[in-house]
């Protein structure tokens, strides 16, 4: 935004907020649900008692099934904007998690896209969808980072590495933001996918070292992306809720990340601070949150109850509730543009099946199985098979199930079909028998993901289990399509499937997309953004856990010591796992310096039959001065397209916010030394090291900073995974080293952080 539209907007702000009375700057402040009572929420936005409205009537909106009319909305509007004192509009907020009208894939399965880009453009829709339906918030993207799979909320965020997550985030709120009409509200601030045992709403345990180098970075990538809003998270940290800290919204939040936006409570989270014990009674709570940093409160009450007494009575500053008003109005100011044009729906759709196709991940292919020969029969097994809603997923608020295909009506045409729509065994079995294929459907509904709705088991159900034991005692060939909203334990539907696709919950195009890779039209690329256990008891399981002190058997294979004695503790497929139709090579790793900055590089090359994409990954691991550092760390990916015998070489250029990483207090810093790996996933062996030498600003001088040792040391891992031994033809891959591949990025290496962007002026 231009210095002559900042200040327009400051100096409007400022005229409004000199007008206004105590009640009205409290008003603004005060966020209300829909209820039955329309009546009375239409008299507080009169009277400028009501600022702002959530487009829902539950906590719980994104089960909710009542849908509020679009008319409604426009006359609140109308009413904030032609009846209330000032003519101030009014903040309307949905949950437009993946997609409004047309639905794309959950925002877990956009991560297995690793293309940021893409995911971006379908935000920058679905805004342009909601805008058509008078919302001008929309409570996403989720930029928690998901350290249990038995959390419910998963399902809407990017995964477990915060470099992955910080990308996708940054991309989704560019995409939500690029209408002037709409603003994003990126949740939930401080570390809410840390919650124990992935129970929701309960408290987080974390070092300064944890929380800033892997619940905040993506955070920080909202912030330098612009995000007008941030919602604080329900979960305590350290024994503080986040809803009364000072430290991590006003501090950290608003301080030190330089937040200028709207900070907003979770539904009711100021109200729930007398349960959670922090609070003496509402009033109290009011008074935490509000000198904490919350500046709007959901649908809680408790400003509008007790927020402008406090201010009379001198226990809260003016000048603290005059910062909240001026955030809200300055929002309010910039977003009042004109509505985008409303997509045209043929475009929707084809993002959304371009999406859904690249986020499936092909996790076994033995035998190369896939995909489907052209000639002998097909059973398509398992209720889900016939299912439509399924694939919609959780927080699917206005899309709608009829205009969903099923995988059996996507399939139907493309191949001869024996259908066994049921979980069945006996069925399942007669209709294996017929084919020379079985296809079984499984996964969990959707709605057992979302908020509260966290599993302890992870596990299909043994209806489904039954059903493909039966499938694989009939049939020769045997291929399971999960699709959930969150990673399973696979491990029995590993034993009894020769090949499994992961296709998540894929969105309104997501029937097509797994015909179009059953069938071989597309070549499956996508990639796992969070590792995938052998059994719950393995939880929590991350790639980036530090090294071991002893050969332990660990994430990276086996030791001399068993971790656990009735399970290996590797996962069963590792974060950014997937398999392809064709196959990759890498060549060895090297590192230059390219002018102040770090330049590591590798060939990659089809080896394979057909064109198709590798997502390329680069990793560090820090070394030294004392400390034990994660075995891994994401530093870069890249999406390429390779021909039958094609080579590329991959780039990935990393400055010192790359190779920095947290000391004990939390801080960056530079390490003596590192090692660097590029290939197909995290557990790739190839691998080079180097040394910083004389610290970071030698380096940029003299370019001479960067000592290599032992270059492109492929050190041995004997990680088990049953893709590494098994004879899969056509589905395998030779690995060079030993690896597969991830990722995209619009730069490689990515990682600086771009000046704010600002947004032309648009006044009421």
């Amino acid at each position: 935004m231009h210095m002559e539209q900042t200040c327009d907007i400051e100096l409007r702000a400022e005229t409004l907020l000199a007008q206004m009375t105590l009640e009205e700057k409290v008003g603004q402040l005060n966020q209300q649900p829909l209820t039955n009572d329309i009546s009375a929420l239409e008299q507080g936005v009169r009277s400028g008692a009501v600022g702002s409205v959530v487009l829902a009537y539950t906590p719980f909106a994104g089960r909710e099934h009542r849908r509020d009319q679009t008319a409604q909305r426009e006359r609140l509007q109308r009413i904030a904007r032609e009846e209330s004192r000032l003519g101030i509009p009014l903040l309307l907020g949905r949950d437009v998690l993946h997609g409004h009208h047309t639905v794309f894939p959950i925002p877990l399965a956009q991560a297995a896209a690793w293309d940021p880009a893409l995911a971006g453009r379908a935000a920058e829709l679905a805004a342009a969808e909601a805008a058509q339906d008078h919302v001008n918030l929309i409570f996403a993207p989720m930029a928690d980072v998901c350290r249990d799979l038995r959390w419910g909320r998963v399902v809407e965020g990017y995964g477990e590495d915060p470099f992955l997550s910080g990308r996708y985030t940054r991309s989704a709120v560019e995409g939500f933001q690029r209408s002037t009409a709409i603003s994003a509200c990126v949740k939930h601030f401080l570390a809410y996918g840390g919650v124990e045992g992935g129970r929701d709403y309960s408290g987080v345990d974390a070092s300064q070292r944890q929380l800033r180098s892997v619940y905040l970075p993506p955070f920080a990538q909202a912030v330098a992306a612009g995000t007008d809003c941030v919602m604080a998270a329900f979960n305590d940290v350290n024994g503080v809720p986040v809803t009364a800290s000072a430290e991590l919204l006003t501090g950290l939040l608003k301080g030190e990340l330089g937040f200028s936006g709207i900070v907003v409570s979770d539904w009711n989270a100021i109200g729930q601070l007398v349960a959670q014990g922090a609070a003496e009674d509402r009033r109290d709570a009011a008074r935490l949150a509000f000198l904490a940093g919350v500046d709007v409160d959901m649908c809680s009450g408790c400003y509008a109850e007790h927020l402008a007494g406090l201010v009379r009575d001198g226990v809260c500053p003016e000048a603290r509730l005059d910062d909240a008003v001026r955030r809200v109005l300055r929002v309010k100011l910039r977003r009042q543009g004109l509505r985008p044009a409303p997509p045209a729906r043929k475009e929707a759709a084809a993002a959304a099946l371009e999406l859904a196709q690249k986020s499936i991940v092909l996790l076994k292919n033995r035998g190369g199985v896939l995909p489907l020969s052209p000639g002998g029969p097909v059973a398509l097994i398992g209720a889900a098979a016939r299912q439509r809603r399924i694939h919609l997923g959780s927080w699917t608020l206005d899309g709608r199930a009829e205009r969903t295909a099923s995988i059996a009506q996507a399939l139907r045409g493309r191949r001869e079909i024996v259908l066994s729509c049921c979980d069945d065994p006996q069925r399942a079995r007669r209709a294996a028998a017929q084919a020379e294929t079985a296809v079984v459907v499984l996964g969990e509904p959707w709605d057992h993901t979302g908020e509260a709705r966290g599993s302890a088991a992870l596990s299909l159900s043994e209806g489904q289990l039954a059903a493909l034991r039966a499938a694989a005692g009939s049939c020769r060939r045997v291929v399971a399509v999960v699709c959930a909203g969150r990673a399973l334990c696979l491990s029995e539907a590993e034993q009894y499937a020769d090949a499994i696709l992961c296709c998540w919950h894929g969105g309104v195009q997501a029937a097509q997309a797994i015909a179009s890779v059953l069938c071989g039209d597309v070549c499956p690329s996508g990639k796992l953004p969070i590792s995938m256990p052998r059994h719950v008891g393995q939880i929590p399981l991350c790639y980036s856990q530090r090294t071991a002190a002893r050969n332990i058997d660990s994430y990276y294979g086996p030791g001399d010591i068993a971790s656990y004695l009735d399970c290996s503790a590797a996962p069963l497929y590792p974060f950014g796992w997937g398999l392809s139709y064709a196959a990759f090579s890498y060549g060895p790793v090297s590192a230059r310096w390219s002018g102040d900055r770090l330049c590591l590089e590798a060939s990659v090359r089809s080896t394979g039959a057909r064109t198709a994409q590798e997502v390329c990954q680069c990793y560090i691991q820090p070394r030294g001065a004392g400390r034990a550092h994660p075995a891994r760390l994401l530093r870069g990916f890249q999406r390429v397209e390779l021909a039958p015998g094609e080579e590329r070489t991959v780039r990935f250029i990393l400055g010192p916010e790359e190779l920095s990483a947290p000391d004990e207090t939390g801080r960056d810093r530079l390490w003596p030394s590192y090692a660097a790996w590029i290939g197909g996933d995290c557990l790739t062996t190839n691998q080079t090291v180097f040394r910083i030498k004389d610290g970071w600003a030698a380096n940029a001088r003299g370019q001479k900073g960067c000592a290599r040792e032992h270059e492109n040391s492929h050190r041995p891992r004997q990680a088990h995974h049953p893709e590494r031994h098994s004879g899969q033809g056509q589905g395998r891959r030779r690995v060079f080293p030993q690896q597969r591949g991830a990722g995209h990025t619009r730069r490689a290496g990515g990682g600086q952080l771009s000046v704010r962007r600002r947004h032309p002026l648009r006044l009421f």
